[in-house]
Order: C-alpha cells, then sequence, then structure tokens
C-alpha cells in the first residue's frame, strides 16, 4: 500500500544539540521532499537558531518545564496533526505524551535490522517513510560540505585536539572527575605537545580555566564558551580529534566523521556510536549501561565512568588521535 504523505507533523524530541543534529536528516527530507514543515515540539530547546542555520525550516513550541503543564499544553495539540514522531527510543514519558497528542499516525518504532544507536534508528526511520537510502557516509558528506562553506574559519589555528569536560548537572554517570580532566589535558600537552582546546558553556568558563591552569604557554590551552554553532562545527573539523562524555559534541563529531574518543560512562547502546572514526571507552566494571543521572547501585559510586583511568584514555588518544603506533 503507497504511503500517505502527511502534511502536518509533529515532532516530539529532545531539544539538546546532540538531540537536534540526530534528528536533522529526518527533518531535511520531510522539508525536501514532502514539503513539509515539521512542528518540533520540546521542553528545552536550548539552540532555538541551530535549524535556521543548518537551512531546516521548523517551526518550534517550547513546552512548559512541570509536567501536569506539559499535558495541558499537549492536549491543546490533539487533533491538529496527521502524524506524531517520538522515535522508538523515546522515554515511556514521551510515548504517553505523544498518544495524547495523536488521533492520526504515532511513529514510534525501533528498527531491528540496524544498530541500535539514535543516529541509525533515525537513518532508518528516513529509509521506512520512503525518503531515500541515505546512509551515515552521505550525512558526514553532507556535513563536511555544509560546514565548508560557511562563513566562519574557526577559532584556533594549527594543531589541536578539542576536549569537552562538561556534562549536565547532577549527571553523575557522565561526570569523568576533574582531575582526570586536568592531568590529562597536562600530558597531552607537555609530552606530546598538543594545543588543548576546552569548550563549553559561559557558566562554565571559570571552571574550564582551572583545569588548564598552569599550561605553558598560555595559548596552547585555549577555553572556548561562547562559539556559534557553526563555529563549533569549524573548530571541530578542524581538529585533530575530539575527546568528550556522550555530550552534542559527540553526535557534532559524528556527523563530521572525526576522530573521537567517547567517555560513555552509563550510556546505554542507543547513545553508543557504533562508527570506525569513534573509539567508546567505559570502565569495564559494571555492565548495566543504565542511562541514569544517578548511579542506581548501592556502593558503585558511578564506578562506570570513574572507574576509567587516565593512562587508559591519554594511551588510546596517543594511538588512536595521534597516530602514536607504539601505545597500546
Amino acid at each position: 500500500m503507497a504511503l500517505v504523505i502527511p502534511k502536518r507533523v509533529a515532532v516530539l524530541w529532545g531539544g539538546g544539540l546532540g538531540d537536534m543534529l540526530v534528528i536533522r536528516p529526518l527533518l531535511r527530507r520531510m522539508n525536501e521532499q514532502w514539503g513539509v514543515r515539521p512542528h518540533y515540539l520540546s521542553r528545552a530547546i536550548h539552540f532555538p537558531d541551530l535549524f535556521p542555520a543548518l537551512g531546516l525550516d521548523v517551526t518550534l513550541h517550547q513546552l512548559p518545564s512541570h509536567l501536569p503543564e506539559v499535558i495541558r499544553e499537549v492536549r491543546k495539540h490533539r487533533g491538529n496533526f496527521d502524524a506524531v514522531y517520538t522515535g522508538g527510543k523515546a522515554t515511556l514519558k514521551t510515548r504517553l505524551l505523544g498518544h495524547l497528542m495523536a488521533t492520526g499516525s504515532l511513529w514510534n518504532l525501533n528498527h531491528n535490522d540496524c544498530s541500535p544507536f539514535i543516529q541509525e534508528q533515525v537513518l532508518a526511520e528516513c529509509r521506512a517513510l520512503g525518503l531515500g537510502g541515505f546512509s551515515i557516509d552521505e550525512l558526514v558528506e553532507e556535513t563536511k560540505n555544509w560546514c565548508k562553506a560557511g562563513a566562519e574559519t574557526g577559532a584556533v589555528d594549527g594543531r589541536y585536539l578539542v576536549l569537552h569536560p562538561s556534562s549536565k548537572d547532577g549527571w553523575q554517570t557522565k561526570d569523568w572527575p576533574d582531575q582526570n580532566w586536568r592531568e590529562l589535558a597536562r600530558h597531552l600537552n607537555e609530552d606530546h605537545g598538543q594545543t588543548i582546546c576546552l569548550v563549553g558553556t559561559p557558566k562554565e568558563r571559570p571552571r574550564l580555566e582551572q583545569l588548564v591552569e598552569g599550561i605553558v604557554p598560555a595559548d596552547r590551552a585555549q577555553v572556548l564558551t561562547t562559539l556559534s554553532v557553526p563555529g563549533l562545527f569549524r573548530l571541530v573539523e578542524r581538529s585533530a580529534g575530539v575527546i568528550c562524555h556522550n555530550s552534542g559534541l559527540l553526535h557534532v563529531a559524528v556527523q563530521l566523521g572525526k576522530k573521537t574518543l567517547c567517555l560513555n560512562g552509563s550510556s546505554g547502546n542507543f547513545w553508543r556510536a557504533p562508527y570506525p572514526w569513534v573509539e567508546n571507552i567505559d570502565s569495564g566494571q559494571c555492565s548495566l549501561r543504565c542511562n541514569r543521572y544517578r548511579c542506581p547501585v548501592p556502593g558503585f559510586d558511578a564506578r562506570c565512568i570513574k572507574g576509567v583511568g587516565v593512562a587508559r584514555v591519554l594511551d588510546r588518544a596517543r594511538y588512536f588521535l595521534l597516530d602514536d603506533k607504539q601505545a597500546r
């Protein structure tokens, strides 16, 4: 049976940088192939200028913070859309909100013919909806071309690594200790001559400056907290590689095909990139992959991330990012 193309589509999705980048291929093809302007609903839209910067035509709806208010707002939209998309990896809360809105189709499938990684699931959704056999390689090429066409040239010259030591407030299972980041930055600078670029938000700047305090000369450690999204893409595109946790920066690096060490901590399989340019690191001391903010196991104290040693990350950085083939 031929697919009936919906004219009014709602997307219930996260509002962080990574969330918005992951869904980009689906939104673009809705624009280009269906002529549809999706309505994007999220409780936290951190980068409202991202979609226009990426050339996407999307209507943003900022939902309230508290769940009872969210339910009331979502009910106002019931019957306004032909289809509602939540994706197969949505939380139970998001799926329930999708059911409250949907009077037509509700798209919330898990695609078992590909990796559980969320980007692969979105690309599989494009294929399932007849929007083309889009692959990760095509996404990388598209992203690189978009990056090269931008006016911003990047904030740093020469060879450098990009580090992202920050995580959401209270996300214990992604929080690699500050002393580890400090030691890693020092070794990369002193032992391997690498310029270090730490990225984050303006609020995080004092902490980031403390992590690279004492690195000499001072211009070998740069703290960048006011980059635009295109500027961040350009910074990563020109770098030797990225070291981060599972954050929005990971998805920037994934879509640029940039070599990346990802300190995963508790991240579930659907947040672990399966590509050859990403190396996923966890401590091996907990196999739950619970994707919880706080460690749920009494006495473990987030050993999934805290148990990752600096020596191991440094060794993988030397071999994987810096092409030191003597490292193992």
